[in-house]
């Protein structure tokens, strides 16, 4: 499966050139959302809370252009793999914590991130949040445990997340995420 990493800002989509790879599980919250409202509101707060706001706003970027540093050091991924996927999963968490307390995430979404955290994986919410989909890194040093570790993870979250379905990026379209599973890992011991 391969895809591209892109980076939005100031409304212009640029596409990394080159970046690891890196393996997520995206998973749809099934939570519509207002993206209206919650630009509204997180304007509302920055009103009212100019300096700290900005402060997480800079937090934010900072997060955001250190997590771009390390999906483009390839050369770094490829001989330190282990420390990288760590330091990009603190990033995530780091990144998440700072979404939330500017009021974009969704109890759906800290659900989701709550469960993932139980199996040491780190989640965040895509896009303006409130609903909608979480990104959750797989670390190699996931995908090399027992295959039953991670057959017992997945369908235990799809059962307390109430998920049906994933997007698989390779096809474009939904799977079932057990499905997936067993052809994606079939090949582990």
């Amino acid at each position: 499966m391969s895809g591209y990493i892109v980076k939005l800002k100031n409304g212009s989509l640029t596409r990394l050139q080159k970046s690891i790879p890196l393996k997520i599980l995206l998973t749809n919250t099934k939570v519509g959302r207002n993206t209206k409202a919650l630009v509204a509101g997180v304007g509302e707060r920055a009103i009212r809370h100019p300096k700290p706001m900005t402060s997480v706003f800079e937090a934010i970027d900072a997060v955001t252009v250190e997590a771009i540093g390390i999906l483009q050091s390839i050369s770094e991924w490829e001989t330190n793999r282990c420390d990288q996927e760590g330091k990009l999963e603190e990033l995530v968490e780091i990144n998440q914590g700072l979404l939330q307390s500017i009021g974009v995430s969704h109890p759906s979404i800290d659900a989701i991130c709550k469960t993932t955290l139980k199996y040491q994986l780190r989640s965040k919410l895509t896009g303006a949040g409130g609903g909608g989909c979480v990104l959750t890194i797989i670390p190699d040093r996931i995908l090399l445990r027992k295959k039953t570790l991670l057959l017992s993870f997945f369908p235990h979250f799809v059962v307390l997340m109430n998920l049906k379905m994933y997007v698989d990026c390779r096809y474009g379209h939904y799977h079932s995420l057990i499905n997936s599973l067993r052809d994606n890992f079939q090949n582990l011991e």
